[in-house]
C-alpha cells in the first residue's frame, strides 16, 4: 500500500479523522478491559500474566513511532497511516482467533501487533497537525486530542463492559474488529500533508542522527517524560482497576464498565479547560494546575485505599480528578515539543517513543508489585507525580 504518489497539499486535514485516527490505539488499549477478570479464568493464566497484555499492548506501541517517523519522512503521512491501519485490522483477526483456540501466546502477538499498528494513529496524526498549524491552534488542537482520549476510550470501556456482561467476552473482540476497520475506510478520506519536495530518503545513518539530535534536545526529553507520565498513570489505572472495580469491589463488568466513564469525563473537563486557557495561561501555569489535580487525586486515594475504604468515589471519583489534572499536562508538553521542532515527524516519533515507553515500564512495575495489591496504584501515582514535577522546574525559560 505504501507509495510516492500523493495528493496535491491543499487543506488542512479534517479533525474528526485526525481525532478518530489519533484515538484508535487508546481504545484498542483498554476496550477489553472489562473482561480482564473473565479472561483470567478462561486462559488458566494469573492476574499479573493478564495484566502483561497491556504490558505487552504498550511495548508495541512505544516502538510503532520510531517506524513511523522515517517512513512518514519517506512516502508521505497518508500512506504509512493507512497501511498501519491495515496491520491492526489484521491483528485484531489474531486476538479474535485467540479467544477460540484459548491461546494465550497467540493473543500476547495479536496485541503486539495490534498495538504497533495502531500506534500510527497517534505518531503520524501528531507530525500532520505539526505540518498544517501554528503554535497556539496546536496547543488547542492537542487539547482536542486529549479530549478524545478521553471520551472514546471511555465510551470504549463501557461498551465493552455491557458486551461482556450480555454476550461475554468473544463479542468485544468483534466489536474491536469493527472499530478498527470503521476507523481504516474512514482515514481514507485524508490527504497528504507532506509535499513531494520535502521528502527524504529512507538512510540508516540519517535516521540514527536525526533521533539521537533529538534525544540530545533538552526540551523533547523533557515534554516526552511529562507525556509518559500522564501516559503511564493512565494504564496503571487501566490495568489494575478492573481487577479492584469488578474482583474486589463485586460490580459487574456492565457497572464496571458505566463507571468508568467517570474518570474519562475528568479528562474531558481538563481537555476543555486547556483549550480554554491556550491563548491566555502560560505553559508553566497550566502545567502547575494539572500536576496539583493529580497529587490531590494519588494522596486521597493512597488514604482510601490504605484504609481499605474501596468505593465508587475512592476509585472513580479520585480518578477523574488525577485524570483531569493529567489532560492538562499532556496537551501542552506536546505541544510545546511540536512547535519548537524543526522536523516534526522525527519529534513526534521520539516523543510517543518516550511517552508510550515509560508507560511500558510502569506497567511492567505494578505487575511485579502485585503483593501489595491495590496500594501499589496510587503509591506508583505518586512517583510519577515527582517525576512530574522535576520537569516542570527544568521546563522553565525552555520554551520559547
Amino acid at each position: 500500500m505504501i507509495n510516492s504518489k500523493t495528493e496535491p497539499l491543499v487543506k488542512k486535514p479534517p479533525l474528526i479523522e485526525l481525532l478518530m485516527a489519533m484515538s484508535l490505539a487508546a481504545i484498542m488499549a483498554v476496550l477489553y478491559t472489562p473482561a480482564l477478570p473473565r479472561l483470567t479464568t478462561d486462559f488458566d493464566v494469573s492476574k499479573s500474566s493478564m495484566q502483561f497484555t497491556v504490558t505487552i499492548f504498550l511495548l508495541g506501541y512505544s516502538l510503532g513511532p520510531l517506524i513511523y517517523g522515517p517512513l512518514a519522512n519517506r512516502f508521505g503521512r497518508r500512506s504509512v497511516l493507512l497501511t498501519a491501519l491495515g496491520l491492526a485490522v489484521v491483528s485484531n483477526v489474531v486476538c479474535l482467533t485467540s479467544i477460540y483456540s484459548h491461546d494465550f501466546t497467540l493473543l500476547l502477538i495479536g496485541r503486539f501487533f495490534l498495538a504497533l499498528g495502531a500506534s500510527a494513529g497517534l505518531s503520524v496524526v501528531m507530525t500532520m497537525i505539526g505540518d498544517r498549524y501554528e503554535k497556539v491552534q496546536t496547543r488547542k488542537l492537542m487539547a482536542w486530542a486529549n479530549l478524545a482520549f478521553a471520551l472514546a476510550p471511555g465510551l470504549g470501556v463501557m461498551i465493552g463492559g455491557i458486551l461482556e456482561h450480555q454476550y461475554k467476552t468473544h463479542s468485544v473482540f468483534y466489536f474491536s474488529l469493527f472499530y478498527s476497520i470503521v476507523v481504516w475506510v474512514i482515514t481514507m478520506r485524508l490527504e497528504e500533508t507532506l509535499p513531494h519536495t520535502k521528502r527524504s530518503n529512507l538512510q540508516f545513518s540519517t535516521i540514527r542522527t536525526g533521533y539521537v539530535l533529538q534525544l540530545k534536545k533538552p526540551l523533547t526529553l523533557i515534554c516526552g517524560t511529562l507525556m509518559g507520565c500522564s501516559t503511564a498513570i493512565t494504564y496503571i489505572y487501566s490495568a489494575e482497576a478492573p481487577f479492584v472495580g469488578i474482583t474486589v469491589m463485586k460490580l459487574s463488568a456492565q457497572d464496571y464498565g458505566l463507571w468508568n466513564l467517570v474518570p474519562y469525563l475528568g479528562m474531558a473537563i481538563g481537555s476543555i479547560v486547556s483549550m480554554r486557557i491556550a491563548h491566555t495561561t502560560s505553559l508553566q501555569k497550566a502545567l502547575s494546575i494539572g500536576t496539583v489535580l493529580v497529587t490531590c487525586g494519588a494522596i486521597a486515594m493512597l488514604v482510601s485505599f490504605a484504609m481499605n475504604w474501596l468505593t465508587i468515589i475512592s476509585l472513580f471519583i479520585v480518578q477523574a480528578i488525577c485524570s483531569s489534572g493529567l489532560a492538562l499536562i499532556s496537551s501542552n508538553s506536546s505541544a510545546v515539543a511540536m512547535t519548537n521542532s524543526d522536523n516534526k515527524a522525527v519529534t513526534s516519533s521520539v516523543l510517543n517513543t518516550l511517552n508510550i515507553g515509560l508507560a511500558f515500564f510502569m506497567v511492567l512495575i505494578l505487575n511485579s508489585v502485585a503483593g501489595i495489591k491495590s496500594l501499589s496504584m496510587p503509591i506508583l501515582y505518586l512517583v510519577l507525580v515527582c517525576v512530574i514535577i522535576s520537569c516542570i522546574y527544568l521546563l522553565r525559560g525552555r520554551d520559547k
